[in-house]
């Protein structure tokens, strides 16, 4: 376990494309997957090398000052179509919530139920998650702080908690702070860490865009899996197509805003919104609405591209009114699913409201689909797996697991990786049931009826503050043994791992899951695990 992240990933994808090289079939999906696993089994791998940061800094930058010239073109026609169904969703959603209201398209009720502290960092408070932020000043733009200050007013924890403190529990900031995170191994994609106040009540206001679409019949918590049996259907048939845009997150100017939302609506945002980013020690005027780490922007983005599928089907192709066929619809983010023959027209529309289709990986031609991470030929499942790391016992089982199950799928061998792997272990091989996670051990029907598997151990922190009580009660803090003390759990990445026993169930012969791969690809892995002195 001497080598570094960097070389045992190196050589783990040499050992696979060996593996995969060799290996010939007359099958056309099984050649696409083997094709498809050989072109992006790096994807997601954290390897050193180009400086990726900054290149996604300098894209973001170059992206926010070409928009100063991005015009909107969309037709009167499709604003006052995409508008109309929105207000139509908007105004039945807040009936729902509260039966007296009258026309209106969200209420601060609304709101003030909604808010929360975000799971992530913030821009001026130390620690995340919300045990580490609720004793904390809530750090605010100019812009939003009437509205969580009238938010603070009407909580009466935090009425009592500023009152003792003498102020008003808020702390001005420009705006939020621009970092990266890993995209692939080529590309970081920006995300920007939103003052926690804005953050509170931007996920507010995502949540309420959320409860609008389900709705309207689409429920983003599953929306993914929708898009991937949309994509796999779409793959067979060729009935539909799957379009992808680029930096969509960031090329939502205020200005189509404006045009397709409510008023109301589109003040909330402006107000919400951090105005500038802090990059590279400097404040850059934003130009673009909003960006990733903005609590609404992905509700927002979702349900502005859905408008315009609806007006674009509507107007063009003789839609229904107010309502979307979703046997042939699937809208996630930026990920878009519609019948073929709506393709260039969609595209027409998203390029006049400032959005870019990426059409390098938009399909509405061949035998191949794509969306929300799922990869589909011919109706089969040709989804890569990716390892992002083999740095411990977890990761490196967590890369087994999916090693056998990806040639379980594809009836393909891979045993010189797969040894490789077990060798990098360096220790006896735990071997679970499959119904238990990637990091326990290896997955497989013959496991032991008395198991060892690696137990997931959080690290609590003790917690002593204004808010025992209230965290207490919403499930934040809990005691340990028999202290006294209250702790609250913190993050996963301050979780550890630790030798754990237990036995199969009884009655059980096996460990077979049929809810995680078919006997026969159960079979398979365990004929590959015996090919490298396993099971």
């Amino acid at each position: 376990m001497g080598k570094t992240n960097e070389d045992k990933l190196l050589t783990f994808f040499e050992n696979l494309t060996a593996d995969l090289t060799e290996v010939s079939s007359s099958v056309p999906h099984i050649q696409a997957a083997k094709q498809r696993q050989l072109e992006r089994m790096r994807k997601r791998a954290k390897l050193p090398g180009q400086d990726l940061a900054n290149a996604a800094l300098d894209k973001f930058l170059k992206c926010n000052a070409e928009l100063r010239d991005v015009k909107i073109t969309l037709s009167s026609d499709v604003i006052e179509c995409a508008r109309d169904y929105l207000l139509y969703a908007l105004e039945k959603h807040c009936k729902k919530y509260d039966p007296d209201s009258l026309q209106e398209t969200y209420t601060w009720d609304q709101l003030c139920d909604n808010w929360a502290f975000g799971p992530g960092a913030s821009n001026g408070v130390q620690g995340s998650g919300t045990v580490s932020k609720i004793d904390q000043p809530m750090t605010v733009t100019d812009s939003a702080r009437p509205l969580l200050k009238s938010l603070r007013l009407r909580d009466t924890y935090f009425r009592c908690f500023d009152a003792a403190n003498g102020n008003d529990g808020l702390l001005t900031v420009e705006g939020s702070r621009l970092t990266t995170v890993p995209k692939n191994e080529t590309t970081e994609r920006t995300i920007a860490i939103e003052p926690s106040g804005n953050m509170a009540l931007q996920l507010a206001a995502g949540r309420i865009i959320e409860g609008c679409l389900r709705m309207l019949g689409l429920d983003i918590k599953d929306q993914q899996d929708v898009n991937k049996r949309l994509a796999r259907y779409a793959s067979k048939t060729g009935t539909m197509c799957t379009l992808d845009l680029s930096m969509a997150s960031d090329r939502f100017l205020p200005e189509l805003i404006r045009l397709l939302w409510p008023p109301e609506w589109y003040d909330l945002f402006m107000n919400l919104r951090s105005p500038s980013t802090m990059v590279r020690g400097r404040a850059t005027e934003l130009t673009m609405i909003s960006t990733m780490g903005n609590g609404f922007t992905f509700p927002m983005m979702t349900m502005t591209i859905l408008m315009l599928v609806y007006a674009n089907r509507r107007i063009n192709h003789g839609g229904p009114y107010r309502f979307v066929d979703w046997s042939c619809t699937g809208v996630f983010g930026d990920d878009i699913i519609v019948p073929t023959y709506e393709y260039d027209s969609l595209c027409e529309r998203l390029n006049e409201s400032g959005l870019l289709v990426n059409h390098d990986k938009s399909f509405k031609a061949g035998p191949f689909r794509e969306s929300c991470g799922g990869d589909y030929y011919e109706g089969y499942n040709i989804t890569p797996f990716y390892v992002k790391v083999l740095n411990t016992h977890a990761d490196i089982y967590t890369a087994i697991n999916q090693l056998l199950k990806w040639c379980g799928a594809h009836a393909l061998f891979a045993p010189r990786a797969l040894k490789w792997l077990v060798d990098l272990l360096g220790t006896k091989v735990l071997v679970v049931p499959e119904w238990m996670q990637d990091t326990s051990g290896i997955r497989s029907m013959r496991c032991p009826r008395k198991f060892k598997y690696l137990k997931l151990v959080p690290n609590p922190v003790r917690y002593s503050g204004w808010s025992e009580m209230r965290l207490a009660c919403g499930g934040y803090l809990s005691t340990k043994g028999n202290s006294d003390s209250l702790w609250g759990m913190p993050r996963p990445r301050y979780n550890r791992y630790e030798l754990g026993t237990a036995r199969l169930p009884v009655s059980y012969l096996d460990g077979w899951d049929p809810s995680y791969r078919t006997l026969t690809e159960a079979s398979h892995a365990c004929f590959l695990l015996s090919m490298v002195a396993i099971g």
